[in-house]
């Protein structure tokens, strides 16, 4: 990853982010989703950051859906204040024999404790899973986020942000997904340049599929992306 105009990067000590992701699906093309994710940092020795995110999500022809959430970002160190977010999202998956592509684009609205203007932000996302062994995979993607407006409290307009991940995942039958891997993050918060080393766990659960008169059907589609967004 190259730094922009060539600047020296600080690095930080290593952080954990713990997610955990729930998938309700219901009447066929729907479904319900939650994330929650701690992130511990300096050297694991803080829990610094809580991410809440539910969100609905609805799959449309050619292996697109669309989703609409809602994010709170709750911060306790090295002050206390939380960053609201409403965002939507439009996704595709295609899958090969032995290959799967993800893409991804959310458009956020972020809304802070400490600031009346509100920040509007994309984050791009293209990820790729091939399958090794048994029902493991491996598993790498990278995200960038690029601000559409100037905000005092997030910087200026542009390209600010770039989280480059690889792991493996392993799924345990149809409803259990569990992933571990690393995160390399960069961040250019007021013109300095950070880089973040972060371990990635997760854990996803898949429910079986809400159907009228109590029928209920296994399904595996939401198990195909690893929770470590």
């Amino acid at each position: 990853m190259t730094l922009p105009n060539g600047a020296e990067a600080t690095e930080q000590g290593p952080a954990v982010w713990i997610t955990t992701a729930v998938r309700v699906p219901f009447a066929d093309r729907y479904a319900f989703r939650l994330i929650t994710q701690p992130r511990f940092i300096d050297n694991v020795a803080k829990f610094r950051i809580l991410l809440v995110r539910p969100w609905f999500e609805v799959a449309i022809p050619k292996g697109f859906s669309v989703g609409l959430g809602y994010d709170a970002l709750i911060f306790f160190q090295p002050i206390s204040r939380t960053e609201h977010r409403i965002w939507e999202q439009l996704s595709h998956r295609h899958a090969w024999e032995h290959f799967r592509l993800d893409s991804r684009f959310r458009l956020e609205q972020r809304f802070f404790s400490d600031e009346s203007s509100v920040s509007v932000r994309g984050r791009f996302l293209l990820g790729a899973a091939v399958p090794l062994v048994a029902a493991i995979d491996l598993v790498v993607n990278n995200e960038f986020f690029v601000n559409f407006n100037e905000v005092p409290i997030v910087g200026e307009k542009g390209y600010h942000e770039n989280r480059l991940f690889g792991g493996f995942s392993r799924r345990f039958g149809p409803w259990v997904q569990v992933s571990v891997g690393y995160q390399m993050q960069w961040l250019d918060p007021a013109g300095t340049n950070l880089i973040n080393h972060t371990v990635m766990l997760g854990a996803a659960f898949d429910t079986p599929a809400i159907k009228r008169r109590s029928q209920r059907t296994a399904t595996t589609a939401g198990l195909r992306t690893p929770p470590n967004f």
